[in-house]
C-alpha cells in the first residue's frame, strides 16, 4: 500500500495569504483612522492666523521683514488673472 504525503508546501502558502490578508485589513482600518486625522491638520495649517499671520497682498508684505505663505486660504482670494504684486498671500512678520 502506498502512503499519501500531504505537501508542506500548501500549508505555508495558505498560511502566507492568510496573514497578509489580515495585515491588508489592519493597514486600512489604520489608515482610514489616522487618515482623517491628518487632513484635519492639513487644513488647519491652511490657517493664516493659526501661523500668526494676517492676509495682505504682496506689496503689502515684504520680503526683509516678513515671511510670505502662498499655501493659505489668503490664496483663495485671488483671482486667476490678479498681478503678481496685489495678489493676496499670509504674512508673518518676523518680529
Amino acid at each position: 500500500m502506498k502512503k499519501i504525503q500531504i505537501s508542506k508546501k500548501a500549508d505555508l502558502s495558505i498560511n502566507t495569504t492568510v496573514i497578509a490578508a489580515l495585515a491588508l485589513i489592519v493597514l486600512v482600518v489604520l489608515i482610514t483612522i489616522f487618515g482623517g486625522r491628518i487632513r484635519t491638520l492639513l487644513e488647519g495649517s491652511r490657517d493664516c492666523s493659526t501661523r500668526g499671520g494676517m492676509c495682505e497682498t504682496r506689496d503689502e508684505c515684504p520680503v526683509g521683514n516678513n515671511i510670505q505663505h502662498t499655501d493659505t486660504e489668503c490664496a483663495d482670494r485671488n483671482e486667476e488673472d490678479t498681478p503678481l504684486l496685489e495678489q493676496y498671500i499670509c504674512c508673518e512678520s518676523l518680529r
